[in-house]
């Protein structure tokens, strides 16, 4: 289900694409409801419509809407469960609202500038807040307090400026889940800001003025379960690492249009399945701090960048199912950008887009998938020019080896004969000696009987 201005429900912002949707208002159609004639429920309100719930829990939603005259919230609806005012003049609220079954809050475009402390703080089975387009300019400690069911907090298109450590803590938001901050002109985020939201999921922080981010998001835990972070539309030119290791469980990062080079994901290798850097300044995958294991990886974006060469070797090692790399100044010379034309993950989804030269001179503007024959035509010859004395050089190398291996294995055959030579000289050399030995032995006693006769004739 798309987003859209006229739809908000926590089923929506849930969903993949709403991190990027304006979530601002109630549907003009309630499900599960039928339309009804507000004074028949004692409620005289111009320019305001009135459904009630066919479900067995009740409750009565009404929606104003255009109406100036409307200054304050109004009072004593019996069994209301949602109230969305737009277009009102409110400004301020300065009374606690005594609703205590409500679960949907919608107050936007009510000129609203200020909220007093505790001016929620009986609404303990609010699920849904939105005071979007409003006129504030800050957030207390204390502006949320009491609101333990609130699910989804919208503060789009005010003027906060800034974000103080204490503004959205676990303490009085202790079932928050997504939080839009989007369009607030915020030009700072104070460190150790949203403590405690251990249950935050969706952070909404696009289109304002950033420079820089804390380095410490969450407090002593982090934000331990935030899964979207929406980053887009600053002016960021550098991330500081700390941050991102505050965020462990991260899986979709969008940083659209900002200055950034560098991005240092640090302990975000294992989360990470949708990466978003399009329009910033990355010259380089290696420098843009990407170039890691990321094995759960599914979409990268680097459209609209300054790369003019990556070799497919510098992608994440992960699954890539989409990579975008259109509308870069791509150097049609650089034959290690030929994988345009072989990865699937790249040529599905950008053969019908930017995908140009630009460099060298003679192939700039020229689009890669409809001009493969002149881009990188060189490279083919190029190939070519290299593979005949790689060829030759191949040719020479296996001939030494072989010349190689024929000698080695003479100089072995001859070492053995040399062996085998040696071995019988060696017995023939011992069989002599062992006939000598009894050759001596046997003449002895020959000797001893010749000088014991000649003695005997003298």
């Amino acid at each position: 289900m798309a987003c859209s201005s006229s739809s908000l429900s926590l089923r929506c912002v849930r969903s993949l694409s709403l991190i990027l949707c304006v979530v601002g208002s109630l549907r003009s159609e309630f499900p599960s409801t039928e339309k009804v004639n507000c004074e028949a429920f004692n409620i005289h309100l111009i320019d305001c419509d009135c459904h009630k719930s066919t479900t067995t829990r009740g409750g009565i939603r009404v929606f104003c809407k255009n109406n100036r005259n409307v200054t304050s919230i109004p009072a004593r609806i019996d069994g209301l469960a949602a109230l969305k005012i737009t277009g009102a003049s409110i400004r301020l609220i300065d009374e606690a609202i005594q609703y205590p079954g409500l679960t949907g809050l919608y107050l936007n475009e009510d000129q609203i500038r200020f909220i007093d402390d505790f001016s929620f703080a009986s609404l303990g089975q609010l699920v849904d807040l939105s005071l979007a387009n409003n006129e504030l300019s800050g957030i207390s400690g204390n502006t949320f307090a009491g609101l333990a069911s609130l699910q989804l907090l919208v503060l789009t298109g005010n003027r906060l400026h800034v974000i103080r450590a204490d503004s959205f803590s676990g303490s009085n938001l202790p079932s928050l889940q997504i939080l839009k901050l989007d369009r607030c002109s915020l030009y700072d985020i104070e460190p150790d800001s949203f403590p405690a939201l251990s249950h935050l999921t969706i952070l909404d922080i696009a289109y304002n003025r950033l420079q820089q981010l804390p380095p410490v998001v969450g407090g002593k835990y982090g934000l331990s379960n935030l899964t979207h972070l929406n980053l887009s539309d600053n002016r960021l030119s550098d991330v500081d690492g700390s941050f991102f290791a505050k965020v462990p469980s991260l899986t979709h990062l969008y940083l659209d249009r900002n200055n950034l080079q560098h991005v240092p994901i640090g302990s975000l290798k294992e989360s990470l399945v949708f990466v978003s850097l399009r329009k910033n300044r990355i010259e380089s995958l290696r420098q843009s701090g990407l170039d890691a294991s990321l094995p759960r990886l599914k979409s990268l974006d680097l459209s609209f960048n300054s790369l003019t060469k990556l070799n497919f070797g510098e992608l994440p090692s992960g699954d890539l199912e989409k990579i975008l790399i259109h509308d870069n100044p791509w150097d049609c010379d650089e034959c290690g950008n030929e994988w345009m034309f072989d990865e699937s993950v790249v040529f599905r989804w950008n053969s019908e887009a930017n995908v140009s030269c630009a460099t060298p001179s003679e192939l700039s503007g020229l689009n890669v998938y409809r001009n493969r024959n002149k881009v990188f035509a060189n490279c083919a010859a190029a190939k070519s020019a290299i593979a005949v004395p790689l060829l030759i050089g191949m040719a020479v190398l296996v001939t030494l080896l072989t010349l190689c291996t024929v000698v080695v294995f003479k100089l072995r055959v001859r070492r053995r004969r040399q062996t085998l030579v040696n071995k019988e000289e060696l017995d023939s050399l011992a069989s002599s000696k062992e006939k000598l030995s009894e050759s001596t032995l046997f003449a002895a006693p020959r000797y001893h009987t010749e000088r014991e006769d000649e003695q005997s004739f003298l």
